[in-house]
C-alpha cells in the first residue's frame, strides 16, 4: 500500500470546505473496511472526502449537502472509484468515537482497513442518545442511526413553516419503528415553527400526529397544539430558549423539554444571527459564539429559578442546517430500565438527562442520586456533590450551580478531564 498515513485528530479541528461531486473518470478502486476496534465487526459511518481542498461526494451513498457540511453515510465495508492522485478521507461515528482521518495516493486498486476506537461507551452506562430535532425521509434513518452511532430519533415529516404546511415525506405505519435492539426511531413527529415576527417553534411528538394547522404567524396560539398533544398522551418540545413563546409556554407548563443544544450549535461555527428569527436584541449582551453559548445557559438558569424545572433535550435540525444528524445530542439515563419509546420519552420528561455537542458530563449526589431525581433536603443535613467532565477536546472549566449561582468550580488547560466535589447544606 503506497502513501497511507493514519491519524486521528479532535472533532473541532475540522477544516471548512465547499465543492463539487467525483469526476467521470475512474483509475483505481480503494476499499475501505470500517470496523468496531473493540469487537472487529464493520459498523456504519459517516464519511468525507476531499481531493485537495474540494469535498467529493461519490454517486451510489447516502449523501447529505448543506452549506458547509458534505458527508456520505457508509455500511461499513464500501468501495471507491478514484482516479490517481493524492484525497483525505476522514471517518467518524457519532460522538462517542474517535475519527480517523487518511491522506491516500491513490495509483492503483488497493484495501484500506479502518479501526474506529469509543473512547467513552454511554449504552453500558445506562444512557441513551437522541437527535430530537431532525429533518430527514424517513427511509434514510435506520443508516443515520448507525452511522451516528444513535439510539433514537423522532423523525420530523410534518413541518409548518409560517403559513405553509409540508409533507414530502411517505410514513412507514410502525410506531416506533425498531430498526434493531438499542435504535428506533418514529416518523410523525411534527413542528410548529412561525418565526419570523411570530412567536417561535414547538416541535410535537405523539402517536397520531400530524395535527390539522390553519392560521397565520400569530394565531392560533401554539397552546392549542402543545394541549391536544398533552390530550394524546403526547410530549412537547420547545426548540430553542430565546423564542417568546418558550418562556410562555414553559410558565404554563406546556413545554416538556427544551433545546439548550440547538441548531444555532454546528461543527464549524456558532450561528448568531438572531436580528431576523427572534425578538432579542444584541443589547440584551451576548457577543459571539462563546457569549452566545453563555446567554443560552443564562436563559435556562432564569427559567430554573423562576420554578419552571424544564428538563433538557438536543437537536442539530439536520436536513436545514449544516450538521449531521447528532451532532447535538441527548442523553438520558434509563439505568435499570429497558430501553424502549416510552422508558425513554418518561424519562427526558423527568429530567434524567444532559445535552451536549462534545463533553460528558456526570453529576452525583450523595452517591445514590443522579440527574433528575429529587432529594428530601432538610435544613442542616449535608450533601455531597460529585461531578466529572469528559471529552475529546480541551476542557476550560466544569462548574457546579445552585439557585443561579457557582458555588464550586474546576478550571483546567489543555485537559480532557475534570472533577470537583462540593459539601453543601440547605437552609
Amino acid at each position: 500500500m503506497e502513501s497511507l498515513r493514519v491519524r486521528t485528530i479532535p472533532a473541532w479541528a475540522l477544516a471548512c470546505w465547499a465543492g463539487a461531486g467525483l469526476g467521470a473518470a475512474a483509475g483505481a478502486t480503494v476499499r475501505v473496511q470500517v470496523v468496531d476496534d473493540a469487537g472487529g465487526r464493520a459498523v456504519a459511518a459517516r464519511v468525507y472526502l476531499w481531493r485537495g481542498d474540494e469535498p467529493l461526494l461519490p454517486p451510489g451513498f447516502s449523501s447529505y449537502s448543506r452549506g458547509d457540511e458534505r458527508h456520505f453515510l457508509v455500511p461499513g465495508d464500501f468501495g471507491l472509484d478514484l482516479e490517481p492522485g493524492g484525497y483525505r478521507l476522514r471517518i467518524e461515528r457519532g460522538l462517542e468515537y474517535v475519527p480517523v482521518e487518511l491522506d491516500l495516493d491513490v495509483p492503483r486498486d488497493t484495501t484500506v482497513p479502518v479501526r474506529l476506537r469509543r473512547w467513552v461507551d454511554m449504552n453500558g452506562m445506562g444512557w441513551y442518545s437522541a437527535d430530537t430535532h431532525v429533518h430527514r425521509d424517513p427511509a434514510d434513518i435506520p443508516l443515520v442511526l448507525r452511522a451516528e452511532d444513535l439510539n433514537f430519533v423522532p423523525t420530523i415529516t410534518t413541518h409548518v413553516w409560517s403559513t405553509d404546511v409540508s409533507q414530502p415525506w411517505k410514513s412507514p405505519p410502525d410506531f416506533p419503528v425498531v430498526v434493531e435492539p438499542g435504535r428506533l426511531f418514529t416518523a410523525n413527529a411534527q413542528e410548529v415553527e412561525r418565526i419570523q415576527g411570530g412567536p417561535g417553534a414547538v416541535i410535537l411528538l405523539a402517536r397520531d400526529l400530524p395535527l390539522p394547522f390553519t392560521g397565520y404567524e400569530l394565531h392560533p396560539p401554539s397552546v392549542t397544539y402543545t394541549r391536544k398533544v398533552h390530550e394524546m398522551g403526547g410530549y412537547v418540545e420547545g426548540d430553542k430558549l430565546f423564542w417568546m413563546d418558550t418562556i410562555v409556554n414553559a410558565a404554563l407548563g406546556e413545554i416538556d423539554f427544551v433545546e439548550l443544544n440547538c441548531n444555532h450549535f454546528l461543527p464549524r461555527l456558532v450561528d448568531t444571527d438572531l436580528a431576523a428569527w427572534s425578538h432579542w436584541p444584541l443589547e440584551f449582551g451576548y457577543r459571539g459564539p462563546r457569549g452566545f453559548a453563555l446567554w443560552m445557559m443564562d436563559l435556562y438558569y432564569r427559567l430554573l429559578n423562576s420554578g419552571m424545572e424544564l428538563p433538557l433535550s438536543a437537536g442539530s435540525a439536520n436536513g436545514v442546517k449544516a450538521t449531521p444528524v447528532g451532532y447535538d445530542r441527548v442523553y438520558v439515563r434509563l439505568g435499570e430500565e429497558a430501553f424502549d419509546y416510552p422508558s425513554f420519552l418518561r424519562a427526558l420528561k423527568q429530567g434524567r438527562s444532559f445535552s451536549t455537542n462534545g463533553p460528558i458530563l456526570e453529576l452525583d449526589v450523595d452517591g445514590r442520586h443522579g440527574p433528575g431525581d429529587r432529594i428530601d433536603v432538610r435544613p442542616g443535613r449535608e450533601h455531597r456533590f460529585r461531578a466529572r467532565a469528559r471529552s475529546r477536546a480541551p476542557l476550560e472549566r466544569l462548574q457546579l450551580v445552585v439557585n443561579g449561582e457557582i458555588v464550586a468550580e474546576q478550571a483546567g488547560q489543555d485537559v480532557r478531564e475534570l472533577v470537583l466535589e462540593k459539601a453543601l447544606r440547605f437552609d
